[in-house]
């Protein structure tokens, strides 16, 4: 009887041509940014996400004020995201 072979496949690294890559933002050239990515949502979604955000403010903006240091800092920093994704679903 003949043995079971396990094959992979790996595509290379250079399979997209780079400027393709760079074009569409694929591989090396992918942003991280989630602002560059697109989310479709239903009006309902809309609301809900909303209103959500809204209740996450209220709680960091308390809790920047009871916290010092890197906390503060990244309390701040989740506070600016989540105006920025509010802005972005009242537009």
């Amino acid at each position: 009887m003949a043995k079971d072979k396990k094959i992979e496949y790996v595509e290379p690294t250079d399979y997209i041509p780079e400027e393709i890559r760079k074009k569409y933002k694929v591989g090396e050239y992918a942003e991280d940014n989630v602002g560059s990515k697109e989310l479709y949502v239903s009006g309902r979604q809309v609301i809900i996400l909303k209103s959500l955000l809204e209740t996450e403010i209220q709680y960091l903006i308390d809790a920047i004020g009871t916290e010092d240091g890197e906390d503060k800092k990244d309390l701040i920093e989740e506070l600016n995201a989540c105006n920025d994704l509010y802005n972005r679903l009242t537009k």
